[in-house]
């Protein structure tokens, strides 16, 4: 059995800016690289305990935080 080296939190942003007619503009490969970080961490022993998407900065820091104080992490 191999030994789990810890725990991952994935925070991607796929939405980058926001174009001349106020749409927001996403950044193509996005869901691609949050794919492979995914692998790749799980791959080097580690448990993706949580995957959150297109979070404001406020929420990501909230995120973190809480996901720090919670003991099933």
């Amino acid at each position: 059995m191999t030994e789990t080296r810890g725990r991952v939190l994935i925070i991607s942003n796929k939405y980058e800016w926001t174009n001349q007619r106020g749409e927001l503009v996403w950044r193509k490969g996005a869901d691609i690289d949050h794919q492979n970080m995914k692998r790749m961490f799980e791959s080097f022993g580690f448990i993706v305990s949580g995957e959150h998407k297109n979070y404001t900065s406020k929420v990501q820091k909230l995120t973190i935080i809480f996901r720090n104080s919670s003991q099933n992490f």
